[in-house]
């Protein structure tokens, strides 16, 4: 794409986010909006690209988001959120040293990317390898908007029953707004009035524990150097479906390619839970094979667990994945000088079936 403005200066940090579900728009522009440090690029991977590309750039305009770019995944597997490959095309177009991992939904308040700088650099301003977490607050949700009538109750509880892990037969666009689901655009004063929940349950256990490792990586609010991610090639997509044992053997190899694993508990980040309103997204049943896909449980636990033996037994601690994420990136990188980026056979919905997979 376009961008309005020459760059000059190589940002310092690439905030990453992978999106796909409707709305949350407003909660993460505002808070790259009140980013009291400047020199960052904003990399927004959306399943969603097709349905609301012109909206979003238009959006980050208004919210003076200068190096801002909002791109699909460099695939699509069926009916699946790709989540591995979003997160992996973030990558390769970061350009900044430091890369932070930023959930959809989700509000970074001021100071937050200052914060994850400051643990990546020594006293003398060198990268250091670092692997740094910190927590997500859930919030109660505000009053929700949606395009036509609904008893929010019924439909959480036929959300709940579902068990699909299926992205077309979800009927979001009946009900919710693209950009946001709230009958206002988030204003940061909202976390004052709102109730902030305990951090999802990995995190809580963070307060007592000494001895950080790999095991807390939750891929929500996470950063580390660029040329990290590049070595161990990014996140393997044999996980792409879900998240769990994908956040754990990522952090592993991190962790064995030399990062420093270190936990900052006041660097949060805030997110009402989209599964309150969509909760059968993106697990379903996890059980279930979709597609010739792994399941979670029964399938990708047990692969973590394999690949977590091959490299503590000297195997390099690199995914897995069919290409280089290195030399992928040259690829990739050109996308960010287009208006649109071409999908292709990227498409999704009316396209699955000229892409061999049937809807």
């Amino acid at each position: 794409m376009t961008t309005p403005y020459k760059v000059t200066v190589r940002p310092e940090i690439s905030v990453v986010t992978a999106c796909w579900r409707p709305g949350g728009m407003d909660l993460l522009m505002q808070g790259m909006h009140d980013q009291t440090f400047k020199n960052f690029e904003v990399i927004m991977v959306d399943r969603r690209y097709e349905r609301r590309h012109k909206k979003v750039m238009e959006w980050a305009e208004h919210y003076g988001i200068e190096r801002f770019y909002h791109v699909p995944e460099y695939k699509r597997n069926g009916k699946w959120a790709v989540l591995a490959a979003s997160w992996n095309t973030g990558f390769m177009l970061a350009e900044a040293p430091v890369v932070i991992m930023l959930l959809d939904y989700a509000y970074a308040p001021p100071g937050w990317i200052e914060r994850h700088l400051e643990h990546h650099h020594d006293k003398k301003g060198r990268l250091l390898k670092k692997l740094v977490m910190s927590p997500q607050c859930y919030l109660a949700l505000p009053a929700i908007r949606t395009l036509k009538p609904i008893l929010m109750e019924d439909w959480i509880s036929n959300q709940r029953r579902k068990r699909e892990c299926c992205l077309i037969q979800e009927p979001w666009e009946d009900y919710f707004d693209e950009m946001s689901i709230f009958h206002m655009f988030f204003e940061p004063e909202l976390i004052e009035n709102l109730q902030i929940h305990p951090p999802p349950d990995q995190d809580p256990k963070l307060y007592s524990v000494k001895n950080l490792d790999y095991k807390w990586m939750h891929m929500k609010n996470d950063s580390f150097s660029l040329e990290s991610v590049i070595e161990v090639n990014g996140i393997d997509e044999t996980f792409d479906f879900s998240k769990g044992a994908m956040d754990t053997e990522f952090g592993f190899r991190l962790w064995k390619y030399g990062c420093e694993v270190e936990f900052d508990r006041l660097n949060p980040v805030f997110s009402p839970n989209p599964r309150w309103i969509m909760c059968s997204m993106p697990f379903g049943d996890r059980n279930v094979r979709m597609e010739g896909r792994w399941s979670l449980d029964k399938d990708c636990g047990a692969y973590k667990d394999r690949r977590i033996k091959e490299i503590e037994d000297g195997a390099p601690p690199v995914a897995q994945n069919s290409y280089s994420l290195r030399e992928k990136r040259e690829e990739l990188l050109r996308w960010k000088k287009l208006d649109v980026v071409p999908t292709g056979n990227l498409a999704v919905g009316e396209n699955y079936e000229a892409n061999g997979v049937k809807s």
